[in-house]
């Protein structure tokens, strides 16, 4: 009897001991990428904006409400593009200059539990190529990559969590004036889908977006998020 009992107890030690390292080994998947990946992200510091700035630009992105679409109708890609957009739309209303909205825009992505992956720049006859800083003649577009967790809405599986999100920025003949626009597209990571689009990492691993370097006091104007 008494080596029976020995035995049963062992086994639940083993059993105790299996599930704990893989409750360990789940917790690990889910939070070592956001340990390495956003470090710095909230630090940001943007030329001509102060802290207090930035943290009020965050303050006002958390007491946003969740994203949470009312229908899919028009797929969950076109779903989150709209709503994404909404909410950028909101975020660079009233902000007077460009560098003001990339901070207002990447305050708002911190919010909705996104982390910033890299800046590229959309130029004429070479496709995208990540950006440093500086606008030439045949640049036609400055693309801020997020992704955002959709984890927690699927039990916190580690695969296929990462909604990317592409923020936009189309610009008209080498300037921005009113007929440029801040625009969303977003995709969504289906679990049984064959295709999963990702967004490309910064090999400088900057933790904030790059903003160009004659932006900081030039009027961008009536930019608007459309959808």
């Amino acid at each position: 009897m008494l080596h029976r009992a020995q035995v049963t107890i062992k086994k639940r030690t083993i059993l105790s001991f299996l599930f704990a390292l893989f409750v360990a080994a789940w917790g690990g998947a889910y939070l070592l990428p956001l340990w390495l990946n956003q470090r710095g992200q909230d630090d940001c510091i943007f030329k001509g904006i102060g802290e207090k700035q930035y943290e009020t630009y965050l303050a006002k992105a958390k007491n946003s409400s969740p994203l949470n679409l009312e229908t899919r109708k028009d797929g969950l890609d076109k779903g989150y593009s709209k709503l994404i957009g909404d909410r950028v739309d909101e975020a660079i209303r009233g902000q007077d200059t460009f560098v003001k909205k990339v901070a207002a825009v990447h305050a708002l992505m911190r919010a909705l539990g996104g982390y910033y992956r890299s800046t590229v720049a959309r130029v004429y006859h070479k496709g995208l190529v990540f950006f440093d800083g500086r606008v030439k003649p045949e640049t036609t577009a400055i693309v801020y990559n997020y992704y955002i967790d959709m984890s927690p809405k699927r039990l916190y599986l580690p695969i296929r969590r990462w909604m990317t999100v592409k923020i936009v920025y189309k610009l008209k003949k080498n300037e921005y004036h009113e007929a440029n626009t801040f625009y969303v597209v977003a995709f969504y990571p289906h679990l049984l889908s064959p295709f999963y689009m990702t967004a490309p990492k910064s090999p400088v691993g900057e933790a904030c977006p790059i903003v160009p370097l004659h932006s900081a006091n030039m009027k961008s104007f009536k930019n608007e998020a459309t959808k």
